[in-house]
């Protein structure tokens, strides 16, 4: 018997030169320990998820729990699934320090410059701005990868 494990997921909301995109992209699992600084929580209007998509490489924000769907998977398979990223960005402006994290699940291998190059060139390229407006040019950027074990992240691999 196959173990089955349900984990959240969303599904890209932007379009495309052939309609929209819909593309799913799983989520971890939430973890019950204290949230670490890339831990996924549930999406709000005061604290959205921002999602990029790695088949049509647009960002989508949610903002409502019910953006989240269920996606059963064999235990077996989150061995062998598409490293999940959160990119964070810093704003570099003098007192601001808002922080926008951006996830990215991608089958491509990726470096973490890479990933944070994606990020800000579908955030706006050299017009991105933090939520306040500023410019991200100057940002402090990092990138976390998540372990793909349930309830387990990791900083810096």
């Amino acid at each position: 018997m196959k173990w089955i494990i349900t984990f959240p997921s969303v599904r890209c909301k932007n379009q495309t030169q052939n309609g929209r995109c819909s593309r799913p992209t799983r989520l971890p699992l939430p973890m019950a320990e204290p949230p670490e600084l890339a831990q996924i929580n549930s999406p709000s209007e005061t604290q959205p998820l921002l999602v990029l998509c790695d088949q049509c490489w647009q960002i989508t924000r949610y903002t409502s729990p019910d953006d989240l769907e269920p996606m059963p998977l064999p235990k077996s398979a989150t061995d062998t699934m598409r490293p999940l990223f959160c990119i964070d960005i810093e704003c570099g402006e003098l007192n601001c320090e808002l922080h926008t994290k951006v996830f990215l699940r991608t089958s491509a291998v990726l470096s973490d410059k890479h990933a944070i190059g994606y990020t800000i060139e579908a955030l706006g390229g050299l017009d991105a701005r933090c939520s306040k407006g500023h410019l991200l040019n100057n940002a402090k950027k990092s990138v976390h990868r998540y372990a793909e074990y349930p309830n387990v992240a990791s900083k810096g691999i």
